[in-house]
């Protein structure tokens, strides 16, 4: 069982996660695979509308990898 090593919330736009900084230094400085992340996120919000900002929650283990969770953006 890993432990979380790291809680992070960021706000992404929908399809937009890119491997470049911000983001990437964010990730990267505490050993996430960047562009692992930005292909699973883009997937998961294909769906979405690209002007959604996206409230994302990260925990990340101490074996390097991760899990996120996205807040359902406000509509209306």
């Amino acid at each position: 069982m890993s432990i979380i090593k790291h809680k992070k919330q960021i706000y992404i736009t929908s399809q937009k996660a890119d491997s470049a900084p911000p983001l990437g230094t964010i990730l990267g400085n505490i050993g996430v695979n960047t562009a692992n992340f930005c292909i699973q996120f883009n997937s998961y919000t294909k769906n979405l509308p690209t002007y959604f900002k996206l409230a994302v929650f990260i925990n990340i283990f101490d074996n390097r990898t991760f899990e996120f969770s996205i807040k359902p953006p406000a509509i209306g």
